[in-house]
């Protein structure tokens, strides 16, 4: 992504307030503008300087939609000197594009109405900052790696070459070219079908094996098949300790895929807690103002915010260093599991945001990349003829569809999934795509309803 391509202004302002904060330190002041900032994005106090940071939703964006805001923010400017003591002579106008020189000449000549000299910054300026800064990269990896449309396409181009070159295989679906491909124990599988049909006692030998068998490799197993039967919403501390010693074991037998697919759960995790933390401040702020008491100081809310914040951007830097691990080692079955869990933590951030007034837009944003997400994983899932990996991916793509209320779409899905699991007598997969089916149904009719409650759930 280049920077005159961002359309969300939370996500431009949050990359400004960085760039300005990684440049001037402790001499410029950032304000939270949830509250409205009365036009005061950022101020360097020693040179009298307001920055204005404006992005445009929609492009192009035609010259009078910029003069509307140079005008409506001059003149916040203007009262901030004339009545707030702002003591200001130099005015910033900050858009994700550079400006046109007539543009341009429009806002030192307005600046210069209200005795303030007027300044543009667009891309430009803010590519040549943000590079200087190299802490700043891992905040906002997509301004430095490819954009998603470019690494899905490089994916594609992959599996193509991956068709013309493999040999046959004994193992449909095996994840890489790598004929070593660690693969499960007898007694692994055996203990794998017991957990599916419900035997939860199997749990406690799959456990066993995991703390005590001398075999790193069953160790590893052991330890993804619980994984997989635990539920990271509800216990994200016990499966996060999982997924780090996952981690750690697929590391020392060198299995890249394994550890890329855990890293994206770890990162999965992340988002997760972040969007519910976030969710549960916004919603407690709100009901405290809506009876006139407020739960929590300026100060505790913006560092809150920013804890928040940092949890979300490391959240998607570790998603992306799994993606790269995957497709760099060709390990493209991970690859496809690693995009269906950023899809849905895609999908998580919507379901948990739209209603926010200050993060819709940008919730609405994440929709596009979630379908570019699922669409290439089942892309991937059917080019490796992997049934089990396709039947999950139109099994998790239905579900994440319904928390976005695109409920034809997600029957459609669900039933897609039910097919696959028909024809590969995968039973297990047939039960929960008819549970889904039904549950989409449900939520459907929920919404018709005159009084509909918001459902709460979802994930992977």
């Amino acid at each position: 992504m280049r920077i005159r391509e961002i359309d969300v202004p939370e996500v431009f302002q949050r990359l400004v307030h960085a760039i300005l904060v990684a440049t001037f330190g402790d001499e410029i002041e950032v304000v939270d503008d949830s509250g409205g900032d009365g036009g005061l994005d950022a101020y360097h106090r020693p040179t009298g300087t307001l920055y204005a940071i404006y992005c445009p939703e929609k492009r192009p964006v035609d010259g009078a939609a910029y003069e509307r805001e140079i005008k409506s923010d001059l003149k916040k400017a203007t009262t901030l000197r004339e009545e707030k003591g702002y003591a200001i002579n130099r005015w910033i106008f900050v858009t994700p594009e550079d400006l046109r020189e007539p543009m341009q000449r429009i806002v030192r000549d307005r600046a210069a109405e209200t005795r303030m000299e007027g300044i543009c910054f667009g891309e430009t300026h803010l590519r040549d900052l943000f590079l200087r800064h190299q802490h700043l990269h891992g905040l906002f990896p997509d301004l430095i790696n490819p954009s998603i449309v470019e690494r899905l396409s490089a994916v594609e181009r992959g599996l193509i070459e991956l068709a013309r070159t493999r040999e046959p295989m004994d193992q449909p679906g095996t994840v890489t070219q790598r004929a070593e491909r660690l693969l499960p124990t007898g007694r692994i599988v055996e203990l794998s079908r017991q957990l599916e049909s419900g035997d939860k006692p199997s749990m406690k030998e799959l456990n066993r094996i995991r703390l005590e068998s001398s075999d790193s490799g069953e160790q590893l197993w052991a330890t993804l098949i619980t994984i997989d039967n635990l539920n990271p919403a509800t216990e994200p501390g016990r499966t996060l300790a999982l997924v780090e010693q996952g981690i750690s074991l697929a590391q020392s037998l060198n299995e890249q895929g394994i550890g890329a697919s855990l890293l994206a759960k770890k990162a999965w995790i992340l988002s997760f807690q972040m969007s519910v933390e976030d969710i549960d401040i916004y919603y407690t702020i709100e009901a405290g103002n809506s009876i006139g008491f407020h739960t929590m100081s300026d100060s505790e809310f913006s560092g809150t915010q920013r804890r928040i914040q940092v949890a979300a951007e490391e959240a998607a830097a570790t998603f992306l260093q799994a993606e790269n691990r995957a497709r760099e080692t060709r390990c493209y079955a991970d690859l496809a599991v690693i995009y269906q869990l950023h899809a849905n933590a895609l999908a998580l951030f919507y379901h948990f945001h739209s209603r926010v007034p200050k993060l819709a837009a940008q919730a609405r944003s994440e929709v596009a990349r979630m379908r570019d997400y699922y669409e290439t994983s089942l892309r991937i899932a059917a080019a490796l003829d992997d049934a089990f990996l396709l039947a999950r991916g139109y099994h998790n793509y239905a579900n994440d569809l319904r928390l976005i209320k695109s409920y034809d779409e997600a029957t459609n899905m669900a039933t897609r999934a039910q097919e696959v699991a028909t024809a590969s007598d995968m039973k297990m997969m047939q039960r929960r795509a008819a549970e889904l089916i039904s549950r989409i149904d449900q939520d459907k009719a929920r919404d018709l309803a005159p009084s509909a409650e918001p459902d709460e759930d979802g994930g992977c």
